[in-house]
């Protein structure tokens, strides 16, 4: 009776990680994450600095949502960045809303401050001179659609990060 019911455990186990391995695979067969989204992600920059900063802050204020991000050495801790936003003014400031769900530790929920673009270098730099210095990489910037990657240390390691922002309309 004893080994009937390890047995009968052993079963349920396999067959429970079995449905869930199914499912994950029948739900990703045949998806194409390309036609789901609503946007193309750019791989390249604008022909000018004047069309480069005419679409990063839409000559007045934009407000930019992420879309995708990825903490490349890490599989955790994705989705916590896909309620963020950041808004990016004429003047030169920026603001950061960090949403509702937060990533633990050291996250901020919001941060404001200056950032200059180095259009030369396809670069944002946030908060430039300050320990908060964050130099982020613009990999594409097409009409409504930015992707942008950096380093960053998480508790003392540095990781590459990549995410793609579309502008709120």
């Amino acid at each position: 009776m004893k080994n009937y019911l390890k047995t009968s455990l052993l079963y349920i186990i396999l067959a429970l990680g079995a449905c869930n391995s199914f499912d994950q695979a029948a739900f990703n067969e045949g998806r194409n994450i390309e036609e789901e989204q609503a946007y193309k992600v750019p791989t390249t920059l604008p022909e000018t600095e004047a069309q480069f900063t005419a679409i990063l802050h839409a000559n007045g204020q934009q407000k930019w949502i992420a879309r995708e991000f990825k903490l490349v050495d890490l599989v955790e801790f994705q989705d916590c960045r896909l309620d963020d936003t950041m808004t990016l003014n004429q003047d030169g400031t920026y603001q950061f809303d960090g949403g509702i769900k937060s990533c633990g530790g050291d996250d901020v929920a919001t941060r404001s401050g200056v950032y200059r673009q180095d259009y030369a270098n396809g670069q944002l730099i946030f908060d430039e001179g300050t320990n908060d210095e964050a130099i982020v990489k613009v990999s594409g910037l097409d009409e409504g659609v930015i992707a942008l990657s950096g380093r960053v240390n998480v508790m003392g390691v540095a990781m590459t990060i990549e995410g793609v922002y579309t502008a709120e309309e």
